[in-house]
């Protein structure tokens, strides 16, 4: 009976945490929803229990795994499409398995077009944003279940940057105005093809 109850309830710890990982904003999450035990979501497997939940399903049908920070635990991405192409009617995130609970890092969609970008041999998670005119780029390390700024880059075609008005391309760096050499450099390094997140299908 104890044990039933126990996997009933870690049932229901991960709805809640599904539940958390359908919005829409880019930002870091920095709240652990109820979510399922150690005893359910076990070390490296953590992301089996998600991944066969009815509540996946029912928003997602496509994943990928990758392990930011090289501690041999993937995290867990999701996706409504199997584009890397996050667009305005889609949605995705990110989630990780953090003090023995599957935790969501960061959730996307509903803007112009995301993508998110893993470098695995620097320990980073880029977000990628584009709207009319500009586009955006997040980068973060994952330390102790928490995602850390690490840079940001911004361009602007003309007159579109909210600095003042520009008739020709305008890119920065932390917020730093940079020539379109340095401001390539660092795309290239963090938001490289070769690193984008593309999915397959939840079976």
């Amino acid at each position: 009976m104890k044990k039933r109850l126990a996997m009933l309830m870690a049932g229901t710890m991960i709805v809640c945490s599904l539940a958390a990982c359908g919005g829409t904003t880019s930002t870091p999450k920095g709240n652990t929803t109820p979510e399922a035990t150690t005893e359910s979501l076990a070390g490296s497997d953590w992301y089996q229990g998600v991944l066969t939940d009815q509540a996946t399903k029912d928003q997602y049908s496509f994943h990928q795994f990758k392990d930011i920070n090289g501690d041999d635990v993937p995290e867990l991405f999701l996706s409504t499409t199997e584009a890397d192409f996050i667009g305005d009617e889609d949605k995705a995130c990110v989630m990780a398995f953090v003090d023995g609970e599957a935790k969501t890092l960061m959730e996307i969609g509903g803007n112009a077009g995301e993508k998110f970008f893993v470098n695995e041999d620097q320990g980073t998670l880029t977000h990628y944003s584009r709207m009319s005119g500009e586009g955006h780029l997040e980068v973060f390390t994952l330390d102790g279940g928490e995602l850390t700024p690490a840079g940001t880059s911004d361009t602007y075609g003309p007159q579109h940057d909210p600095n003042g008005s520009n008739s020709e391309n305008t890119f920065y760096l932390d917020g730093e105005k940079v020539s379109e050499d340095d401001y390539n450099s660092f795309y290239e390094l963090n938001a490289n093809d070769a690193n984008v997140i593309t999915y397959v299908a939840i079976q």
